[in-house]
């Protein structure tokens, strides 16, 4: 029996966009944007000709994917919305559990 390795796996569910929206969603909601970047980076691979294919259905270069989901990324919301446009997705703002502050 041959082995495959947790990145694979991902890749191979990420694949269903059902499963890509829970695992945008819940990667959202560790609140931690390495968490969310580790998810957008599986998200790229997992496409149709990987990281390179992806940059280029989205508009980036190779290399500006890289940089922006490396551990030391800092996505702007503009290519948070074109990234995730790419697939199918988009930003949402919703209301939380929390005392909003006041002016």
């Amino acid at each position: 029996m041959k082995l495959i390795n947790h990145d694979t796996l991902i890749e191979q569910a990420l694949q269903d966009p059902k499963f890509l929206e829970e695992y945008l969603n819940e990667a959202l909601k560790e609140d931690d944007v390495e968490t969310f970047l580790i998810a957008l980076r599986h998200i790229a691979k997992s496409k149709s000709g990987g990281i390179t294919g992806f940059a280029k259905h989205a508009g980036f270069s190779r290399g500006t994917i890289y940089k922006t989901l490396s551990k030391k990324g800092n996505p702007t919301i503009g290519s948070l919305n074109n990234f995730l446009g790419a697939v199918g997705f988009r930003l949402k703002v919703e209301k939380v559990e929390k005392e909003p502050i006041h002016a």
